[in-house]
């Protein structure tokens, strides 16, 4: 595999990434609910078959093709000498955010009621229970929970958290890879595509940690670079890949356009985001020669944004609402992208004075990457 390819690429990748996870929580509820149509039109195209559907899978990709990136076998030294270094670019600053957020949620609930909602037990109040639940499932102690899978205390963090689960299980998954000649990923695959059927049984959609969604990527991303295939080769250096895939892509929005509200919808995306994650990459591919000391420094800072923009990016609207009593379709959408664009500037703006006035603790916050 030509690994200055897929380097390169991926190195492109992160900085979109992070941008489409921040652009799909930027989305908030609007006071009536659905009745505001160019919002949600917005919405449908910036988030449903965008930011919503694409960040996950790429992100478990490119951890998969990382972490077991090279190696012939997992030997025990190996792995524990990774396994050690994850603990200070990972599991650290895990810990760090998830206890800065409970801090911020106490000062919030504590002089600060009116804004930050009484839809969650007090810290203040926690047992020992929901201490420990919040680094792992709010949904077993507090009332911050999503729909489906529980996510820690810091929302954003479902990603690390999944991760780390299969960072330490990275010797099964290699093994089982290897074994099968990577036809576990037809279960794997099938398993994440039925978690998208309603009516299905609740352990279909996993458990906190183990979703089907992260391990199906993830050991996708795994097969890609110890398969040996010439997947940068082949496809990544394929000029016409991207000219093949966006009509197939393109061709998918319309069809979830048309299916919304429609039992095969979420089965659908699931099958669509495979052609516009392929997609993502090789319009990556194509810019992976293209560098600038913008893009560098944007690259840098993807785990300060991810890590940053949780809450700020949630509070800013709902402060805004609140305070003007808004309620237009358009003014929605126009502050949907102020809020956006305010959240990256103010985030970014915090990396840029940490880096030049406390880069050791800016490392040691973001695990290093900075």
């Amino acid at each position: 595999m030509e690994k200055s390819i897929l380097s390169k690429t991926i190195d492109i990748l992160r900085f979109p990434i992070m941008l489409g996870v921040v652009a799909e929580h930027a989305f908030f509820q609007t006071p009536s609910g659905d009745g505001y149509p160019v919002y949600s039109t917005v919405k449908f195209f910036l988030s449903d078959v965008s930011t919503e559907v694409l960040p996950p899978p790429l992100f478990f990709l490119v951890s998969g093709m990382l972490f077991l990136w090279g190696l012939e076998k997992l030997s025990s030294s190996i792995y524990f000498q990774k396994i050690r270094k994850r603990f200070r670019t990972v599991l650290i600053p895990y810990l760090f955010w998830n206890l800065l957020i409970l801090g911020v949620l106490y000062v919030g609930q504590t002089f600060f009621a009116d804004l930050a909602g009484q839809e969650a037990t007090r810290v203040s109040d926690y047992s020992i229970k929901d201490w420990l639940w919040a680094f792992w499932d709010t949904s077993k102690g507090t009332a911050y929970a999503s729909a489906t899978v529980g996510d820690p205390v810091y929302f954003p963090f479902w990603f690390i958290r999944d991760a780390i689960v299969l960072f330490l299980l990275s010797p099964i998954i290699m093994f089982l890879l290897k074994k099968t000649g990577g036809w576990i990923l037809i279960p794997l695959g099938a398993w994440w595509l039925a978690a998208g059927f309603p009516d299905i049984p609740r352990w279909v959609y996993g458990v906190a940690g183990f979703s089907p969604r992260a391990i199906f990527f993830f050991c996708l991303g795994a097969w890609t670079v110890i398969s040996k295939k010439d997947f940068a080769e082949n496809i990544l250096g394929n000029k016409n890949a991207v000219f093949i895939l966006l009509p197939v892509v393109a061709a998918g929005i319309v069809i979830a356009w048309l299916l919304k509200g429609n039992t095969l919808y979420q089965p659908f995306i699931r099958i669509y985001t495979l052609a516009a994650v392929l997609l993502c990459f090789c319009v990556a591919a194509r810019f992976s020669s293209k560098g600038s000391r913008v893009w560098a420094f944007l690259s840098g800072a993807t785990f300060f944004l991810y890590a940053s923009h949780g809450y700020l990016v949630k509070i800013l609207p709902h402060v805004v609402i609140k305070k003007t009593g808004l309620s237009s379709d358009w003014g929605f959408v126009l502050l949907y992208f102020s809020c956006l664009i305010a959240s990256l500037a103010i985030c970014l703006s915090v990396y840029w004075i940490l880096k030049k006035t406390a880069p050791r603790i800016l490392g040691a916050i973001t695990g290093g990457r900075c």
